[in-house]
């Protein structure tokens, strides 16, 4: 029987690392340097330009300098399915659902947590979205634009909507839009978002925008 049972998309929603924790913990990244991760495909496509170390726009990464272990301080707890340590680390629950629903398109690459006293904290994966699309109705959508992109800023549910097409979306699941610059960051689908929260990920907040034809 599949995961993932289908359902009519309704919405978009945005992903971002919901913090659950009662205090700021630090993490720190035991090898590698992510300040070092780079596109394999830096291919101007005509939305935002893109940046060689952006590791979220919505293109692959080369995985040479990626950190391979990171440490966690503060008590031991339970780590949520989603986190924030630089970059997004996941778990293999949030792996299964979005590859049964986009298989062998995004990245996940593996990563050993560790406790300040050097004991197993686990395993995650660095996860990139591999989709770079333009998603944005730009008839229905009320938001100011700036030239050709959009620049939504802490305060992006308010002043307007955004609405996004169904249409250019195009089956896709999770993706980046290639005109959307500052925090909006990681999209995904009804159907992605109903998925993950069946399989009971942790970690996940987000914000709703309206679908349409």
């Amino acid at each position: 029987m599949s995961l993932v049972e289908e359902t009519e998309q309704t919405m978009v929603y945005r992903m971002f690392h919901k913090k659950q924790e009662m205090y700021s913990y630090e993490t720190e990244r035991l090898d590698g340097d992510l300040n070092k991760v780079y596109l394999l495909d830096t291919t101007e496509d005509g939305g935002r330009r893109i940046d060689p170390f952006d590791r979220y726009a919505g293109r692959p990464i080369d995985p040479t300098y990626l950190p391979t272990k990171v440490k966690f301080g503060g008590p031991k707890r339970e780590i949520t399915d989603v986190y924030m340590a630089g970059a997004y680390l996941v778990s293999e629950k949030f792996k299964v659902v979005v590859d049964e629903l986009e298989p062998e398109t995004h990245q996940f690459f593996p990563v050993e947590l560790f406790w300040s006293d050097g004991s197993s904290a686990g395993q995650r994966y660095w996860f990139f979205p591999c989709n770079r699309l333009d998603t944005v109705d730009e008839e229905k959508t009320t938001k100011n634009r700036r030239g050709k992109l959009w620049h939504p800023g802490r305060d992006f549910e308010n002043d307007g909507q955004f609405v996004f097409n169904r249409n250019q979306i195009n089956g896709h699941h999770i993706w980046i839009d290639k005109f959307m610059v500052g925090i909006i960051g990681i999209l995904m689908s009804n159907q992605m978002h109903d998925a993950l929260l069946a399989a009971g990920v942790t970690g996940m907040g987000f914000n709703a925008f309206e679908e349409t034809d």
